[in-house]
């Protein structure tokens, strides 16, 4: 069990760096990017993301779930954006 716990942690860290790095790949000059974009970007098939191998049914959700500072959100317009706060390690 402990393993397991081990892995999925070590998994999520995996799928917060690559949210930021589509993130800083696909932002505009303040580094703000849509988050449909984002989301678009996490669902290509170049990508290879299944949320459900981190225990979510929809990559909006698992998009959600990041939380402890990594990201910013703001809404303009009904448009949400978001933007890397802190970079993880």
């Amino acid at each position: 069990m402990k393993s397991q716990l081990f892995v999925r942690k070590r998994s999520f860290s995996f799928f917060v760096k690559s949210v930021q790095n589509v993130i800083s790949e696909i932002s505009n000059k303040e580094g703000w990017a849509k988050v449909d974009l984002i989301i678009e970007a996490l669902e290509a098939e170049d990508f290879d993301f299944n949320p459900l191998n981190y225990g979510f049914n929809t990559t909006n959700e698992a998009f959600d779930a990041i939380h402890g500072g990594w990201l910013e959100f703001k809404e303009v317009k009904k448009t949400k954006y978001v933007k890397v706060n802190k970079v993880m390690p």
